[in-house]
């Protein structure tokens, strides 16, 4: 009896690892796909890298849509189309000639652009009726072929012109390239015992540049002489960044400890990539500290993550005629006492 009783706590032992594992929610399925994104300035565009991955057991992937929530709504009747995310078009990109029949009759397709695809895939530019919004859509050209096999990853690119309104928060192009959606389709052809079944699959886009570049400033001369003369500064920076090799500069500020004149910053434009501006040799009267400029430049990668850093320049306070004229008393005094003791 003492051995049955053994063996039965055993097997309940092994009984309730197996249910951990199986029942856990650890345990429950991935996502059948994934997508990674990847942002870098080049050429004056900023290029999007996408590497997308099937983690089913037996169907693939035959269609990748960027910047594409899905089907909205559960109900045949009521869904709608796609959910597109993206508003600024792939560079090179245009309006084509007006549909002549169908149901599109006088709209202009957006055709071309910039992209960058898995062999025998096709891309194109996806509009939908109710949005201006659209998605880029990548889908394999023939139905022999494989498409993105289990446990495959494909890349596929975009190309898209960069946001250069100084105001806005974005240096970045879109947000939605890198922070929106993708959906996926799966072939038809393909019976498997994983289910229920599904065609098609949404999930965010994972950014894999989540940190700001490493940035620093280093401004010549960094001393100026109290002297009212207005000399050029130049700056000298160094940025890093881990997937950017071209981080977005900007001259963002140069401010002061003491209210400036007009004429005190010259030669600058804020906003932009401007390392050279000029600068006032002055401070006001009565301010033993002196004058202090500082500097602050931005570097911003292509993923959006900004850093900021700030340098400065400095003019030492003038002691003045009246407390030269001490000094030099002073001196004197102390010459006679040096005699003295001779």
């Amino acid at each position: 009896m003492k051995t049955n009783r053994t063996i039965f706590k055993l097997m309940s032992g092994w009984m309730g690892m197996l249910a951990a594992v199986f029942f856990s929610p650890l345990s429950h399925a991935q996502d059948p796909a994934t997508v990674t994104a990847v942002a870098v300035h080049y050429g004056g565009n900023i290029q999007y890298s996408y590497q997308v991955k099937n983690s089913t057991r037996a169907r693939s992937i035959v269609s990748v849509s960027i910047g594409n929530r899905g089907l909205k709504g559960d109900d045949p009747v009521t869904i709608t189309n796609e959910q597109a995310e993206l508003e600024i078009y792939p560079a090179g990109s245009y309006w084509g000639e007006p549909n002549t029949f169908g149901d599109h009759r006088g709209e202009s397709p957006r055709i071309g652009g910039i992209f960058s695809s898995p062999a025998s895939w096709q891309v194109h530019i996806q509009a939908y009726d109710e949005t201006a919004k659209f998605s880029v859509d990548w889908r394999r050209q023939v139905q022999t072929d494989p498409g993105i096999l289990p446990g495959q990853t494909f890349n596929f690119g975009v190309t898209v012109p960069p946001n250069d309104d100084p105001r806005s928060p974005y240096s970045m192009s879109d947000p939605a390239y890198l922070a929106g959606h993708f959906t996926v389709g799966f072939s038809h052809s393909r019976v498997t015992d994983e289910g229920p079944a599904f065609w098609d699959f949404t999930g965010p886009i994972v950014s894999l540049d989540t940190a700001p570049p490493a940035l620093a400033v280093t401004l010549t001369p960094s001393t100026l002489k109290p002297n009212e003369k207005l000399v050029a500064i130049a700056a000298t920076i160094s940025v890093t960044d881990k997937y950017d090799p071209a981080a977005e500069i900007r001259l963002e500020s140069i401010t002061s400890n003491e209210v400036l004149e007009h004429e005190d910053i010259q030669d600058t434009s804020f906003y932009v990539d401007d390392r050279s501006f000029v600068l006032r040799g002055a401070h006001k009267e009565g301010n033993k500290a002196g004058r202090i400029y500082t500097v602050t430049y931005s570097a911003t990668d292509a993923s959006g993550n900004k850093a900021i850093a700030t340098a400065t320049v400095t003019v030492p306070h003038d002691r003045g005629e009246h407390e030269g004229h001490h000094d030099e008393k002073d001196k004197k005094d102390k010459n006679k006492r040096d005699r003295d003791r001779q």
